[in-house]
């Protein structure tokens, strides 16, 4: 398992990313990388329990939770800021290429790699404008216009992924390849003297198919993505350790509805009980629940977890 180190705090983080992207006259306007942040003025405007923001005329700043989680958004919308047709979006090997060189660089305080740890390029997403844009985008026309493109990256521990919302990176490029913007999920992690046997293949399969929605055979259900690895569910949720689990992202169709969802299932044989995981807090109690139940409901609110949690009896080894 993975022990999750605490953040540096909303207060420290917020300090080094307003040096980064607010206006200071001396500061030079271009990094190391090559990569411009334009600089925007920017002040304190909300502090609660989980986000510290500021934000300013042309963009705003949150820090979230432990200072682990951040983002950073430049006025991506502004009408000065020049919009491309999508037969000449930035390309996914390009925005790759961007993405690395700005996390190696203005990010490179905030995004470390441990010696055992690798950084993953997940894929790219595009932000459209324009009438039909949904349409345009999925029939590559150009009746709409890229407002951003973004590239997105996750983590590797010893070549088993990270799943989750947590230990992500999408960075925000404009048309021209300029950052507009950043999303940051990256505690730090250390190896955890705590163990997990994990499940044979077929009773984790059997797991999933008793917790979640059927991954196959269910009509109507498509699976998008599957991964297995260590389960970090974010800043605001994530707990003292990172555990074994699948994540399962659907889409679905009914009465002309279309839906989706994202589901995480613990793949241990003694499941570890978090605090803001309501599927591991029950069958780390022996009651395998359907999530979206009212059994399963039971288990949403629970807070209370030991600091150390449950040993692991030895178990079959996984496939």
């Amino acid at each position: 398992m993975l022990e999750v180190a605490e953040g540096p705090g909303r207060e420290q983080t917020a300090r080094a990313l307003l040096a980064l992207v607010s206006a200071e006259p001396a500061r030079p306007r271009t990094t190391s990388a090559g990569l411009a942040l334009a600089p925007i003025t920017m002040a304190r405007q909300v502090d609660d329990d989980k986000v510290l923001t500021y934000s300013g005329d042309r963009g705003y700043l949150e820090v979230i939770a432990d200072g682990s989680a951040f983002r950073f958004r430049a006025d991506i919308d502004a009408k000065d800021r020049t919009r491309t047709d999508i037969s000449r979006r930035i390309g996914k090997r390009e925005l790759e290429k961007l993405g690395r060189r700005f996390v190696t660089g203005p990010l490179v305080k905030f995004v470390t790699l441990g010696r055992r740890e690798a950084m993953t390029f997940l894929g790219v997403r595009y932000l459209y404008e324009g009438d039909g844009a949904t349409e345009a985008a999925a029939n590559q026309t150009e009746a709409a216009r890229v407002v951003a493109s973004v590239a997105v990256f996750g983590r590797s521990i010893d070549g088993v992924p990270d799943v989750g919302s947590g230990s992500k990176v999408a960075v925000w490029f404009d048309d021209a390849g300029q950052p507009v913007g950043f999303d940051v999920d990256w505690p730090k992690y250390r190896a955890s003297s705590a163990r997990q046997n994990l499940l044979a293949t077929g009773e984790l399969q059997r797991r999933m198919a008793a917790t979640a929605v059927a991954p196959e055979g269910e009509p109507m259900i498509t699976v998008g993505r599957f991964e297995g690895g260590f389960v970090d569910l974010g800043a605001t949720r994530r707990d003292r350790h990172a555990q074994a689990g699948c994540s399962i992202s659907y889409r679905g169709t009914a009465r002309e509805e279309t839906w989706a969802r994202l589901d995480f299932v613990p793949a241990a044989v003694e499941v570890r009980r978090e605090r803001r995981w309501p599927l591991a807090n029950a069958l780390a109690a022996g009651s395998e629940v359907k999530i979206g139940s009212a059994e399963y409901d039971r288990y949403i609110d629970q807070v209370e977890v030991p600091s150390d949690g449950p040993t692991d009896k030895p178990g079959p080894k996984a496939d």
